[in-house]
């Protein structure tokens, strides 16, 4: 990962961009197709690698679409171990509207050794506002015993983590559901 920081291909690249006459951004409009394209991860940004899909983007909004069937992700700020690589399917959508950015991924699909996930996510940024989300997954058949893999820990008090590693050694999750939703500036949320 470190020694490449960027790698994959990218095809069919266009880039356009005026600027107005008083120096304020104008139009833009960038579009991609990219195959097996990864990164090392950067400050909050985790790597990824494996991922094939397109992009097209305007200073008004875009898409993304992207998948595989050996996507591997790594954040080591937050999880002590890489995730094993898996397949992936995804789309994201994002729209400005007046002050606000929209993004919705209506479908995130998600099929490793560990655990079979599908979901989507709404969410709405305001800029210097922390965002509303609606993140809605189902999971199933999950592996208990590398649950350690999966904890965050720089969000889970070092005792929490001791406990569930200690508790949680083997087993089976046959299925589950996750909701997030609400203001995260108010999370974790109380009510």
């Amino acid at each position: 990962w470190e020694t490449n920081p960027l790698h994959g291909d990218i095809r069919d690249l266009t880039f356009a961009m005026e600027q107005d006459s008083d120096e304020t951004p104008g139009l833009l409009n960038v579009a991609a197709k990219f195959e097996d394209l990864g990164w090392s991860p950067m400050g909050a940004i985790p790597g990824m690698s494996g991922l094939n899909g397109a992009v097209q983007a305007t200073e008004r909004g875009g898409w993304w679409t992207a998948g595989g069937e050996a996507v591997a992700f790594r954040d080591p700020e937050l999880f002590a171990q890489p995730w094993p690589a898996g397949a992936l399917e995804s789309e994201l959508r994002w729209e400005r509207k007046g002050e606000d950015w929209q993004f919705t991924a209506p479908r995130i699909g998600i099929r490793h050794p560990d655990l079979k996930v599908q979901g989507s996510l709404a969410m709405v940024w305001r800029p210097g506002q922390r965002p509303l989300m609606d993140l809605q997954a189902a999971f199933q058949d999950g592996n208990a015993a590398v649950l350690d893999r999966y904890l965050p820990r720089r969000h889970l008090p070092p005792a929490t983590a001791s406990w569930l590693k200690a508790s949680v050694r083997d087993g089976r999750i046959h299925d589950g559901q996750l909701v997030l939703r609400g203001d995260l500036g108010r999370f974790p949320f109380r009510d």
